[in-house]
């Protein structure tokens, strides 16, 4: 039985290949007069990506089919008969060779194709290396079966840009699956951004890009999932657990280092501009990993600083980015200070229930008493329980005043935050607070 399969299968392919090779051939002819070459084997094959020698073959057939259908068919009387000839034979030797180098490459085209659409800033094979890591390009079939076809259970976050689900991959690791429609605030510049800028960095307190999915009207991102989700959750979500002092303080240094990695270490700069408690990811020993990417910005080394679009969220942005829209690094170190006076207290970043609005305006004067009496707890989180070590509330303090500062002069280096929160330079390096004003 299985021996008169093969028979059906080969008896089947002797006759279609003699037809189908001929089809083939008369529609990418046809395309390519009208220009459509590109279009054509995007609908052959919609899921493919084509390489750059390809498509430039693909080119070439199209200008060579569109001189040789103007030699032909139209009238030129500034061209003599044996010139016109001339020219078509040359142009019809160059098309028949890019047409058989596509037909070629259509029929022998057996390879698994991956879900990525070719408007992608670069290509992403299903197994590649991008900016010396590893990323994979995985189907929408795959995605949708890692996550139970986007169960509304696996759901794990959501926000402007979509929704993000936990799924399973096909290896057996568990992933963050972010989904951007094309309808959501961040649309599709910020997916391309964040696949860019994560797919350029590699450190460990920042969360990492296992790969990605492009369809249409659907753009996914897929990263490593991590386990205690945001730090947000820990302080204003439902039902939110107590984080311990010397976490806090782990959780500080982490991310201290993570923008100076972004910072120093990156080139260009990069500038997270949106640095918060909710894109703070802790994995299971409750170590940090920044993540979005979504709003992020390069800065070129031979600038200071560069005039963008206020974006961000309230509470968080440097007064003088809304005031004037000047994006600097001094802008993540103002975002970094105000998580830092909200690891100290706990409170939001804002409130419109009271007056000032802004944390920064509501604990600067706090914070100034607490220091001279050496007493905090006016400020510090109640969920502590004044179980915390003073010094490291001080430096804590030192580090958060410093940050805030109202003009980004006089605000350190992210760098200099993290040399002092890892005991390697005094608090007394970032300025005394008198000498400071935060507003």
């Amino acid at each position: 039985m299985q021996w008169c399969e093969c028979l059906g299968q080969v008896l089947w392919a002797s006759l279609m290949i003699p037809i189908s090779l001929p089809l083939i051939f008369l529609l990418l002819l046809v395309a390519s007069i009208c220009g459509l070459t590109g279009e054509f084997l995007l609908w052959l094959f919609p899921t493919h990506i084509f390489s750059k020698e390809l498509v430039e073959m693909g080119n070439n057939l199209a200008s060579s089919s569109r001189k040789i259908f103007y030699w032909c068919l139209l009238k030129n009387s500034d061209v003599g008969l044996r010139n016109k000839n001339r020219h078509v034979r040359n142009e019809a030797s160059a098309a028949l060779q890019s047409t058989q180098t596509l037909v070629e490459h259509v029929i022998n085209m057996t390879q698994q194709p991956v879900a990525l659409a070719s408007r992608l800033p670069f290509t992403v094979p299903r197994s590649t290396i991008i900016y010396g890591f590893p990323k994979i390009g995985f189907t929408y079939q795959e995605l949708a079966a890692a996550t139970n076809r986007f169960a509304a259970s696996n759901v794990i976050g959501e926000g402007g840009f979509g929704k993000v689900y936990k799924g399973k991959l096909p290896d057996g690791r568990h992933a963050a699956i972010k989904g951007i429609t094309a309808s959501s605030s961040h649309g599709e510049e910020g997916f391309f951004k964040e696949l860019d800028f994560l797919s350029r960095v590699h450190h460990r307190r920042l969360v990492q890009l296992i790969g990605c999915c492009v369809t249409e009207g659907k753009s996914l991102l897929v990263y490593e999932f991590v386990p205690k989700g945001s730090l947000d959750t820990y302080f204003h979500g439902n039902g939110a657990k107590t984080i311990d002092w010397p976490t806090r303080v782990k959780v500080a240094l982490g991310c201290a280092k993570a923008l100076a990695y972004l910072h120093e270490g990156c080139q260009p700069r990069i500038i997270h501009r949106d640095f918060k408690l909710a894109n703070i990811l802790l994995d299971n020993h409750f170590q940090p990993k920044v993540a979005d990417f979504g709003l992020g910005k390069y800065i070129p080394d031979d600038v200071t600083h560069i005039e963008t679009r206020v974006m961000g969220t309230y509470g968080y942005a440097a007064p003088e980015y809304i005031a004037t829209g000047e994006l600097s690094e001094k802008c993540d170190v103002y975002s970094y200070g105000v998580v830092l006076l909200q690891l100290i207290s706990g409170r939001r970043s804002h409130t419109r229930d009271c007056e000032p609005t802004f944390l920064v305006d509501y604990i600067e004067s706090k914070l100034r008493l607490a220091l001279q009496n050496n007493d905090f707890s006016e400020i510090v989180d109640p969920q502590l329980m004044n179980q915390y070590n003073h010094d490291e509330m001080r430096m804590m303090i030192a580090c958060a005043t410093a940050c805030t500062r109202y003009s980004p002069h006089e605000r350190p280096p992210i760098s200099r935050i993290a040399l002092v929160l890892g005991g390697r330079h005094p608090p007394e390096t970032l300025g005394s607070l008198e000498n400071h004003s935060l507003t």
